[in-house]
């Protein structure tokens, strides 16, 4: 990532902080599914009762 960083701000002129937000979020959207299943089998191991709904905020 860091070479690409440094090529992406020489050639186009981006700023250095931009670089490290995009890079930030990317690796949030990476790391984002692997922590909400960690997430939902902590929970499992608890004991409650774990559903997800397939609609947004209504649950059958």
């Amino acid at each position: 990532m860091n070479a690409g960083a440094t090529n992406m701000q020489f050639r186009a002129g981006v700023d250095s902080d931009v670089i490290d937000v995009i890079q930030a979020i990317i690796l949030f959207f990476v790391a984002a599914e692997v922590i909400v299943r960690w997430l939902i089998r902590a929970r499992a191991d608890d004991g409650r009762e774990i559903s997800l709904t397939g609609r947004w905020g209504k649950s059958t």
